[in-house]
């Protein structure tokens, strides 16, 4: 446009009237003056443009959930399976729901329940049939965190990795759980995180197979509508904890539990056999769940033929094996857990001839005070 205007400003055919006149005789001044008033406006612009209020950001929208309203936290199941084969724990799912209900109706804090016990004696089939039993209680989710405190080939979980695992399971996007070359600084800030996560929530965590309370007490959460249930061959000390020691079958439910998980009818086979077969491997429901494993994968054997066969072996722990599950294994790693001095009690007490002992004949098989001995026993 301005090349158009000093064209026709420089051009002898037309004159402009008035003041126009004295801009076509200094075409070129004309020139400078109309593009400084075109940079002019250019800046005055961009100056408006600056100073007007933008527009606030739009919210990215929710996905639409038919489950509840948009950005509701999900609700968490992870609990597995219940057994078919559960047997005789009455009293001790009586006394922990009776806990649980007791708090929530008085408004208390929920205490950590802490269910010890010797290997193979049922611990976390417990702790997962309580917890699909109370899970209507804890609607807000239901955890379950295998610790490997004493899993064949696998090392203990550490605190830090499964508190990334439970914020994880919450919702929590990788990028946004705390990470860093400082382990406890690290452990500490997940565990605000989850504590935070589970604020207001009542629901269930079971933290199984631990090792130590100091493996799982990061991992508690800080409301007081939570319930814990923690599993563990140790007796974990804590001033606040539930204790629910659960202890091998009676020789009748032992027998039950045999005839159910054998595959075979009771009319079938003699209890008087079946009373001894489980009292042989000290009516415990892993080593009973084994023994009525081999005899339902061996159609043709009966009742007294597995009986002669256990009786016969030299190895009968070895004998108490169905594919990967073994009793030896879970009582090998208890062993190993065991302190160099304590090993060599355990050791000592099996010159005992007898099946009871106190401290009394410890201290004389292990050539140690009573004192010693009874700690001992307590730590066995």
């Amino acid at each position: 446009m301005l090349v158009g205007l000093v064209t026709n400003a420089v051009s002898d055919q037309s004159r402009w009237p008035g003041w126009l006149g004295w801009l076509q005789q200094n075409a070129w001044f004309s020139f400078v003056v109309l593009g400084g008033a075109m940079v002019g406006l250019t800046v005055l612009l961009a100056a408006l443009s600056e100073t007007r209020t933008p527009l606030p950001p739009q919210s990215p929208r929710q996905p639409e959930d038919e489950s509840g309203p948009a950005g509701a936290a999900p609700v968490l199941r992870s609990l597995p399976r219940d057994t078919t084969a559960f047997t005789d724990r009455d009293a001790e799912l009586e006394a922990l729901v009776r806990s649980a209900r007791t708090s929530q109706e008085t408004g208390e804090v929920l205490p950590v329940h802490v269910i010890d016990g010797m290997p193979g004696v049922g611990k976390t089939t417990f702790a997962v049939h309580a917890g699909h039993v109370l899970s209507e209680r804890f609607p807000d989710g239901q955890l379950f965190v295998n610790l490997n405190g004493h899993t064949p080939g696998r090392r203990p979980v550490q605190a830090t990795e499964a508190l990334a695992s439970l914020l994880a399971a919450a919702g929590v996007p990788t990028q946004q759980i705390p990470v860093g070359d400082d382990v406890g600084a690290v452990t500490e800030a997940r565990a605000a995180m989850w504590r935070s996560r589970l604020a207001g929530m009542k629901a269930l965590l079971i933290l199984d197979n631990a090792a130590s309370y100091r493996q799982l007490e990061p991992l508690l959460p800080g409301g007081s509508g939570c319930l814990v249930l923690v599993t563990s061959r140790k007796r974990l000390a804590a001033h606040e904890e539930v204790v629910l020691p659960v202890e091998a079958l009676p020789p009748d439910h032992a027998v039950d539990l045999f005839v159910r998980l054998s595959g075979r009818s009771a009319d079938v086979l003699d209890r008087g056999v079946l009373e001894e077969l489980v009292g042989l491997c000290g009516c415990l429901p892993l080593g009973v769940s084994l023994l009525a494993a081999r005899l339902r994968h061996h159609p043709s054997w009966t009742a007294e033929d597995l009986q002669e066969r256990f009786v016969a072996a030299r190895d009968r722990l070895g004998e108490l094996r169905a594919g990967e599950r073994a009793v030896a294994a879970t009582f090998d790693l208890s062993y190993r857990d065991l302190e160099p001095e304590r090993q060599r009690f355990f050791r000592l007490l099996g010159l005992h001839p007898g099946t009871d002992l106190d401290a009394y004949v410890g201290a004389a098989l292990g050539s140690v005070s009573v004192s010693v001995a009874r700690q001992q026993l307590d730590g066995l």
